[in-house]
Order: C-alpha cells, then structure tokens, then sequence
C-alpha cells in the first residue's frame, strides 16, 4: 500500500530501448511523462472495463415536481448560478411558463430523458480520464498495466498534481485529420482539485439523468465500477472543456424562437433584456413582450398547444454543453515536484534499473524523487520495496 495517503500510483510500461540510448523517441509515452511533467487523459472508450460509463435511466422523474426542479437545477447551471441572472430568468413570464409546461407534460418525459442519454453520452467521449492506483504493491496491478513487472510504478502526490482553480491547457498535437476533429476547448481545461475514489459495486446504480448538469452526471457515473476490479484500488481524474459564458437571455432566445415562428413577430421582438422606465418605475420591455405571448395563448391561439418542448429542452441542454475535446491528450501537471516516486518492477534487471535511473536523474527536474525496487517475497504472496541509494 502507499506509504502516504496522499500518493497515487500510474503503473507504465519501461522505457524505449532508444530513449535508454540518449535518441528522442516520440513514441515512449513513459518517457514522455518525465520530460513534458504531463499525463495522458483518456477516452473511456479505450478503457478494458466493456461496462465503463454504462449507466441506468430511470424511465421517467418520479413526479412532476421533480420533473420541475430537476429543469430549474439544470438552468440556474446554464446561467452560472448568478443570483442577479437566476431572479431575472425567473422573473420572465415565458420562461416560468416553459418550466411549467415541461415539469406538467408528462408524455414527453420520456422522449426528453432518452434525448439526454444521447447528449451525455456523445459528452462523455469528450472528456479526459486518468487513472491512478492507490496501491504500489498490488500483484495484479502489476502484471496488468506494469509489463508483467517488468515495468514502473510512477508516484504521485495528488494534493500537488492539478489544482481546480488553474486553466489548464493540452500538450500540442502534430496536425492530422484526427486533430482536426477533435478540436481542443477554446476557454481552456477544468480539472477536479481531488481525484474521485473509485466505489466498487455488485449491481449497476440508476441515475436520474435529468437532475445532473452534464458534468456532474460524469463524475456520478464514472465513480463506479464492477466489484471485479476491487483490486485496483482506483482513484480518477476527470478533465473537462471549461464552460463558455451562457446568460439567461441566451436561453430565453432558444424557449422564445418556435413561437416566434408560429406568430411572426421577428420584426418587433427584443432579443436582448431592454430596460426603460414606464409611469415611474423601471421595466423589462422583454418581459412585457413575453407576457402579451404569454396572454394570447389565453385568448384562443393554439401555437402553444403544439410546442416542441422536447427540441427546446435539448437545445438547452446543447447550449450548456461545454466545447472542445479533452480526452487523449496529454495535460501538463505544471509542478514537478508532484512526482514524488518510482518504483521499478521486481523482474526488471539490474542493468535496466540503473539506466532508468540514470535517465531519469539526467533530466535535471526529478533529484527530489525516491527510486525503489520491488521484491517478490521468498516465504509468501507479497510484494515489497526496497529504496535504492
């Protein structure tokens, strides 16, 4: 187990013959971490868990009043929580209609829940993970991820390795037509301060999707595992595409837009908040206007009757999403003192111990870091350490 609990362990396969030899290879990504002080965040796809990120829906909220607040919790994300942008929003007659109306139409809560699905799936891919290990001694961790042990052991102090408040920015890529695609976020990378310990359970969790804006349903469905992978004693690191600036005003325009359509309006619509003082006392023009919207349905027009609630909730739900992809890059942890061990695994050979050792101690960062040996005890099951000198 670690020595300290604040250490975390990524277990790597050995260095390049061609790095051990002085050349600059590209492609030893172990390497890589010691001189760019930058791990590699993955796409869960790749992961060798075939249940990772699988989650359950409940089929609809349980009541309408959930249903409300479940709406109301995921618009006051989408304006930042801002008390003067949450009681504006709320203050608009055509969004508490909106929120009514979606909490109270029951038959569409199903198609909005199997819309989020999707959403949130497609997110997911789009967000990095890091994987680290709370234990150094773990047989199968091992030979699972540390070459049959032949490998390291790379340890972290996670109180020091990212912090929540920095911008963090990806390891530039060489231009390819997968770089293309997957263009990084343009406000930069957020980084949870604390890894999420993994939970190992015996049956899969139902989350209620519609409660949780798209980043806290992340860490809610990647903190679970199968109790078959106990063993690792996982902590994760989750990075995410920071959010763009979202107003309330923003979201008035997607509930606003297919009643617009349906009354033909669009020349004499506010698409802005428009304040001006009438009799004395200072008003929205916007809200007036959404009232006298709001009015007419109660006069006999029937384009509200047919409002594509469903399309409107996802278009919200699209504009809260963050931008840019994260996952398979490689994030510098800017502090290379983070790094606080290795461990070299117990059937690599002398020789290779200390040309790593060489290797590592030459790059002028890392004259702080702890080497050990792992030993395969003689008389049990049982791996142990030994510092080297």
């Amino acid at each position: 187990m670690s020595t300290s609990d604040s250490i975390a362990y990524k277990f790597r396969p050995p260095f390049h013959e061609a790095t051990l030899g002085g050349q600059l290879d590209k492609e030893d990504h172990t390497a890589s971490i010691f001189r760019h002080h930058a791990l590699f965040f993955n796409d869960i796809a790749n992961y060798n868990d075939p249940f990772e990120s699988q989650f359950i829906c409940p089929e609809k909220p349980k009541n309408d009043a959930h249903a409300f607040s479940s709406l109301f919790h995921r618009i006051i994300s989408a304006v930042g929580g801002s008390a003067p942008d949450v009681k504006l929003f709320l203050a608009n007659p055509l969004a508490r209609w909106f929120m009514y109306e979606v909490a109270n139409h029951e038959p569409e809560h199903a198609s909005i829940i199997i819309g989020l699905e999707s959403q949130y799936k497609n997110y997911m891919s789009r967000i990095g993970t890091l994987c680290l290990n709370e234990s150094f001694d773990d047989i199968l961790s091992w030979s699972h991820y540390g070459c049959n042990h032949s490998g390291i052991a790379i340890g972290f102090d996670v109180n020091e390795l990212y912090q929540p408040q920095e911008n963090y920015s990806a390891l530039p890529k060489e231009d390819d037509w997968e770089t293309q695609k997957r263009r990084p976020p343009e406000h930069g990378i957020l980084i949870d301060g604390d890894p999420i310990p993994i939970t190992y359970v015996s049956a899969q969790i139902p989350i209620d999707i519609m409660s949780f804006t798209p980043n806290d349903f992340a860490r809610s469905s990647l903190s679970t595992k199968s109790l078959h992978w106990g063993y690792e004693r996982e902590l994760r690191y989750l990075a995410f595409p920071r959010q763009k600036w979202v107003t309330y005003w923003d979201i008035l325009k997607i509930i606003r837009k297919p009643i617009l359509e349906r009354v033909g309006w669009q020349d004499r619509i506010f698409t802005f908040p428009t304040l001006g003082v009438v009799d004395g006392k200072e008003v929205d023009f916007m809200d007036r206007q959404d009232q006298e919207l709001c009015d007419l349905a109660e006069t006999g027009y029937d384009y509200l009757d047919d409002y594509p609630r469903q399309i409107v909730y996802s278009e919200i739900t699209d504009l809260l999403m963050p931008e840019g992809w994260v996952s398979k890059n490689a994030i510098p942890f800017k502090n290379p003192f983070a790094l606080k061990e290795v461990i070299f695994g117990s059937k690599m050979s002398q020789s290779d111990i200390e040309r790593h050792s060489r290797w590592i101690r030459g790059l002028g960062l890392y004259d702080h870091v702890k080497l050990y040996h792992m030993l395969a005890s003689p008389s049990c099951y049982q791996m142990r350490r030994t510092e080297l000198t």
